[in-house]
């Protein structure tokens, strides 16, 4: 929601002249788009489905939203090819009127709140009945003077709550015998909570209605009608998500964990495939990919908050695609900018700037010179938190179940093509770990609860020693396990090398603290274990633990 208070003049003449610029480039183009609106059009529509946001919408970014997806899903009415009820409102002093009349911000259902728009109002009737010869203008506005006469009464006689079930009572009355035209919704909701039963409006008999009733974790009553829990787990407002990879090893399980959270969740997917899962995870869907930062930006302008886990995993490029991802940032931190909303972005515990030895922590910030080009990440997002911008960071470290366990699953397929399972020196080197199903709720509470700044740490494991690993892979693999001197690292390793011999232990303790994530997944020498490593080859190319590279 915006709110005029929030927007300097100078801010609302931009918006202005930028809805005109849109308004006539849609006129423009009526002729070289078909009528009624496609399938993809009317499918947009869904992005306005989501629940009230709790916090303030930038008003450039309202507009952008109701011309990307509202301009195409619209019946060309304003086209000369179009037959059917003519609504008139396009016509050049019209729809210059419209603009004028909407800077007045004007009730006209009420005559004392605007009476430009009432004698408007009147004069157009009153013409229209002329011009068709007939007497209901005059009965019409014969009604409303009523309605407007009995608020003035109600107002000074009775408290604000009773003069309101009385005025909508009266309301009712003046529907029912046809005076008045109302949609059918509020006519019917009107009726059923506010007691049409009396038979005449006697503000001596009106009842009290029902106080505004709400709790911070429970459903809110308005009216006497109750209406959705607005609140999440914690006591944190539902929100829309958006979410880049919800298709992938880690998205995916965080999609089912926002929803069953109360969230919804709009995911971004470049195929159909990608779009017929999210749709049957229960998920809006959001066409895009990393390199449309237009669409990228769309996605976060209509959510309340984003979480951002994709990555492209081509390790060819790495330094390249890094680059991609601080472009990503940037892109979703610009369209959040001055909302408040949360965004979340991935990095690695590795980035952390730890002494050798010791466990990474939350507070490590990044080296500057890290010489893993993934640090453009964390970089990004310590930008955008500095303009104000509320992101955070949650690093990860291995990810795993019984398909996929991130940088291991590399090691897992190297050992298949080379018929030997091999770690660096003495092997005791550590790479932390975590249970996807662990990782999905901690994004979540993560989210929910976001600090500006903070880094989390999606830590399971501190430290799983790099032998033990090589030698459960060479058992499921039923190969040899070996040690490789650093010397040989790269020629054996290849771009792994860069991180097989490294010792990466990381703790959660704060994470945990902070939000009080608990443990329920299995360690990552377990799902080792039980993973089936003939039935089907591992599928490198789309393995989800590239998000971990440090």
């Amino acid at each position: 929601m915006t709110h005029p208070s929030s927007e300097g003049v100078d801010c609302r003449e931009e918006l202005i002249l930028d809805a005109a610029r849109r308004a006539s480039r849609y006129l423009h183009g009526v002729n070289d788009r078909p009528v009624a609106p496609t399938p993809e059009a009317l499918a947009g529509l869904m992005c306005f489905k989501g629940e009230m946001p709790d916090r303030e919408t930038a008003a450039d970014a309202v507009l952008e939203m109701l011309d990307a997806f509202g301009s195409p899903a619209t019946i060309v009415n304003a086209g000369g090819r179009y037959f059917g009820f003519v609504n008139g409102g396009a016509t050049p002093a019209a729809l210059a009127a419209n603009v004028l009349a909407a800077a007045w911000d004007r009730n006209t259902a009420l005559r004392v709140m605007s009476p430009v728009g009432a004698v408007l109002e009147d004069t157009a009737l009153r013409w229209i009945s002329n011009l068709l010869r007939l007497p209901a203008a005059a009965v019409y506005s014969s009604e409303m003077e009523k309605l407007a006469a009995a608020e003035r009464t109600f107002a000074d006689t009775l408290p604000p709550v009773e003069a309101l079930r009385a005025w909508l009572l009266l309301f009712v009355d003046a529907s029912d015998r046809g005076f008045l035209s109302v949609t059918s919704g509020v006519f019917v909701g009107i009726k059923k909570y506010l007691q049409p039963e009396a038979a005449s409006v006697n503000p001596g008999t009106i009842r009290r209605l029902p106080p505004f009733v709400s709790s911070k974790a429970g459903p809110v009553k308005i009216l006497g009608v109750k209406t959705r829990n607005l609140n999440g787990p914690g006591g944190e407002k539902n929100m829309r998500i958006f979410v880049t990879g919800a298709t992938g090893f880690i998205g995916s399980t965080i999609v089912p964990e926002l929803i069953n959270a109360g969230h919804q969740v709009l995911g971004l997917t470049r195929s159909e495939a990608g779009a017929k899962s999210l749709t049957a995870a229960g998920a809006q869907v959001h066409r895009g990919d990393l390199n449309d930062l237009e669409s990228l930006r769309k996605g976060a302008a209509m959510s309340d908050g984003v979480i951002h886990t994709a990555f492209i995993h081509d390790f060819s490029k790495f330094q390249e695609v890094c680059e991609v991802d601080r472009r990503v940032i940037e892109a979703l931190g610009a369209a959040l900018a001055g909302s408040g909303r949360p965004s979340l972005i991935t990095s690695g515990t590795g980035m952390a700037n730890s002494a050798p030895g010791r466990s990474a922590t939350e507070e490590d910030a990044p080296e500057i010179s890290h010489p893993i080009p993934r640090v453009a990440s964390e970089q990004a997002a310590a930008s955008l938190a500095a303009k104000g911008v509320r992101v955070g960071v949650m690093r990860l470290p291995q990810v795993h179940n019984t398909r996929k366990q991130g940088l291991v699953t590399y090691a897992i397929e190297l050992a298949r093509q080379k018929g030997v399972s091999a770690y660096v020196g003495d092997g005791r080197n550590r790479w932390p770990a975590v249970h996807v199903l662990d990782a999905a709720r901690l994004y979540r509470l993560a989210l929910e609860k976001l600090e500006t700044g903070a880094r989390y740490h999606a830590v399971a494991e501190e430290g799983v020693p790099m032998r033990e690993i090589a030698e459960v892979i060479g058992r499921g693999l039923k190969v040899p396990v070996i040690s490789v001197s650093p010397e040989e690292a790269l020629a054996h390793f290849g771009w792994l090398a860069a991180f097989a011999g490294q010792d990466l232990p990381a703790s959660s303790a704060l994470t945990k603290k902070r939000l009080g994530w608990q443990l329920t997944g299995p360690g990552l020498i377990a799902d080792l274990e039980q993973m089936s490593y003939h039935e089907t080859e591992t599928d490198v190319a789309s393995a989800a633990p590239a998000r971990v590279a440090r």
